[in-house]
């Protein structure tokens, strides 16, 4: 779409604030109109081995909403972690706290 990310640089930043936060954000950047969140998914060795997401119609992301799917998603990526036999790291455990 007009608002998937192609300039290396507005990626480079984009990647950065998904690490700041442990989780990644998208708006409208593979269907017009549906925003999405994820959280990455950690294997036993603590190696990303997937993710989680969620995507919604973008005009019923309020704030609240991405702040109930963001605390939805992390709680549903520490369990999926441990059931996988992984563990989060710490660092972005920390993160996850918000």
């Amino acid at each position: 779409t007009e608002m998937t990310l192609v300039d290396p640089a507005r990626l480079r930043d984009k990647l950065a604030r998904v690490r700041a936060t442990g989780v990644s954000q998208s708006a409208g950047g593979f269907e017009t109109g549906v925003d999405s969140l994820a959280v990455p998914l950690f294997d036993a060795l603590g190696a990303c081995s997937g993710a989680l997401a969620i995507a919604a119609p973008a005009q019923r992301m309020t704030p609240d909403h991405v702040a109930h799917i963001r605390d939805a998603l992390v709680a549903a990526g520490r369990e999926l972690t441990m059931v996988w036999g992984g563990s989060v790291p710490d660092e972005v455990a920390l993160r996850w706290r918000g």
